[in-house]
């Protein structure tokens, strides 16, 4: 394998931290309005989940973030195979 190569996968390796982070976020706001959404009703664990707007733009915010976060994981997963078979 050549040094820029492995100097690459290092780098994909740090993103790819990145974006599981992000992608973890994600998942952790679209079940916090999972469970807004239907487990509570009126009576929210923070006060502004009651409103169904609040809520309606954490799940979307939270789908749209695990959408981008595992087409990110997907690409660099390729590349880095990639890299190693060459």
């Amino acid at each position: 394998m050549r040094l820029d190569a492995e100097d690459r996968i290092k780098e994909i390796s740090k993103a790819l931290i990145v974006a599981v982070v992000v992608d973890g976020l994600g998942s952790m706001v679209l079940a916090l309005a999972l469970i807004a959404k239907f487990a509570f009703d009126g009576g929210g664990f923070l006060p502004f989940v009651n409103d169904d707007s609040n809520v309606n733009v954490m799940l979307g915010l939270g789908l749209a973030i695990m959408i981008w976060g595992g087409y990110k994981i997907a690409t660099l997963l390729m590349e880095r195979n990639r890299l190693e078979n060459e």
